[in-house]
């Protein structure tokens, strides 16, 4: 019964933030703590989400990067920036 509970938990965490946040870039975890870094520098909140297993250290070093929805078009030029700044 508890990991029924706990798995509803994790998709409704999972729902909400779907509905609120939107992915905005994809990266190398250094790439991503700095790009938050700058969109904080800009009063733009953000969330990463590491593909790294806890407990294991198995990782593609691969984050994704996750912002507010109505914070998109304030952070869209810091984000363009930020690309061109590293090629990509």
């Amino acid at each position: 019964m508890e990991s029924l509970c706990y798995f509803k938990l994790i998709r409704l965490k999972s729902y909400c933030m779907n509905q609120e946040h939107i992915k905005v870039f994809t990266g190398s975890p250094i790439f991503v703590r700095r790009l938050q870094k700058i969109l904080e520098e800009n009063n733009i909140s953000s969330l990463s989400k590491s593909d790294k297993i806890v407990g294991y250290e198995i990782s593609n070093h691969i984050d994704e990067l996750y912002i507010l929805n109505v914070d998109l078009a304030k952070a869209k030029k810091i984000i363009d920036d930020f690309e061109q700044e590293i090629n990509l």
